[in-house]
């Protein structure tokens, strides 16, 4: 049901762009955008040395980013789920400015949180006084 509803908050944003932006589909890749986030997230949190290993990461991370978008297709978009999804929520009682706020703020934090722990561990900025 949260998936759910944090995929509506983006259909939500793209409901009066152009036919052309594919609302649908960009709403699906900021929510993947944000399950990727989070794995990154937890990645270096549970082991910074995640950071040194450069070549493979990034094929595991292109690989969990397609996995991950193509899971959250079937989901939450295919045969006009979004259309279901979008009805079901547009007046339900979550559907308010404040609710879609902290979605997009969930949102921004999975894409800044895993870069600032990432320059943190890198010894580029230190929390403590020189």
């Amino acid at each position: 049901m949260l998936l759910r509803f944090y995929y509506f908050c983006f259909l939500y944003f793209y409901k009066d762009k152009p036919e052309s932006w594919d609302g649908w589909f960009r709403a699906l890749l900021l929510v993947e955008l944000t399950i990727f986030g989070i794995c990154m997230l937890l990645g270096l949190l549970i082991n910074k040395s995640v950071l040194h290993l450069t070549p493979y990461t990034r094929v595991v991370s292109i690989a969990l980013n397609i996995v991950i978008l193509i899971i959250l297709y079937y989901v939450l978009a295919a045969k006009g789920r979004h259309e279901n999804i979008y009805d079901e929520f547009i007046n339900h009682h979550w559907n308010t400015k404040r609710t879609r706020i902290i979605c997009w703020g969930i949102w921004i934090s999975s894409l800044l949180l895993p870069m600032a722990i990432a320059v943190y561990y890198k010894g580029y900025i230190s929390w403590q006084s020189s």
